[in-house]
């Protein structure tokens, strides 16, 4: 299907309108951010190239201390190691980088959301996935294609690593290699939208939708998670089984669930 594509709504509007359907494409919400106009890896470089960050190797589930000009260097030589420089809040290190930032106020609580960045070279990849919060992406420097499935499809894509906050697919084994589309899924399933998202374009993503998403270009967005009382309510159970065994660490895995 075509995700649907409409200018940046109001709060009331979105509350009206998208929060309880489909993803949606918003345009044209992003013009007068300080971040749309001025970022740049080189100007993450200049201005902060002295700060200590970690870079994460999705494939290998690791991360490396690298700060942000040796990531950058790195980067544009083209080098196999430089990873991604995402899942995580910059603003814990640079202030300052929210003031670039000018988010919707969608948000059910601001106390219940978290900011995440990722930078990154062209073919970077976030193998397919679910979050259990609203989700909405906001892409800067660069593009992006986006694969979306239907949390109605969960039980086939075989969850694994299910937390309280996300859960990983089970079928999803890309290689990176861009002749392999969704590897090891059932045939039946296909993506529910499959669409480019251009800088300055956001999209929102409700709670437990599947999301697949490769850079098609060196590419710099944000995103910006929330919860929901109803949301903590359905996934509270398997927060205090977490923290149960974070905390005591004797607890037995249980086995992995067929559906998120």
């Amino acid at each position: 299907m075509e995700i649907d594509r409409t200018l940046l709504p109001t709060r009331e509007q979105f509350y009206r309108k998208h929060v309880d359907g489909p993803p949606v494409l918003f345009t044209r919400g992003m013009e007068d951010w300080p971040a749309y106009r001025k970022w740049s890896f080189d100007w993450f470089k200049e201005q902060h190239g002295d700060v200590e960050t970690q870079t994460w190797f999705t494939y290998e589930e690791r991360t490396v201390p690298i700060t942000i000009a040796t990531y950058v260097d790195r980067m544009h030589a083209g080098f196999a190691e430089s990873g991604y420089l995402g899942n995580m809040d910059l603003t814990a290190l640079i202030p300052g980088l929210r003031d670039d930032l000018q988010i919707p106020d969608f948000a059910w609580s601001r106390r219940l959301t978290k900011l995440n960045f990722w930078l990154g070279p062209r073919d970077t990849l976030a193998h397919l996935h679910a979050d259990f919060a609203h989700n909405l992406f906001m892409q800067i420097v660069g593009r992006k294609r986006v694969q979306l499935i239907a949390p109605r499809h969960s039980g086939a894509l075989l969850p694994e690593r299910v937390t309280w906050y996300s859960a990983h697919a089970g079928c999803d084994q890309d290689d990176g290699s861009h002749e392999r589309e969704l590897p090891r899924t059932p045939a039946h399933i296909r993506p529910d939208y499959d669409f480019i998202i251009e800088p300055g374009e956001m999209f929102f993503l409700p709670y437990g939708w599947w999301h697949r998403v490769r850079s098609l270009e060196p590419s710099i967005s944000v995103n910006y998670w929330w919860l929901t009382p109803a949301q903590i309510l359905k996934r509270l159970p398997r927060f205090a089984l977490d923290e149960l065994r974070q905390r005591i660490g004797r607890i037995p895995a249980e086995p992995q669930p067929n559906a998120a």
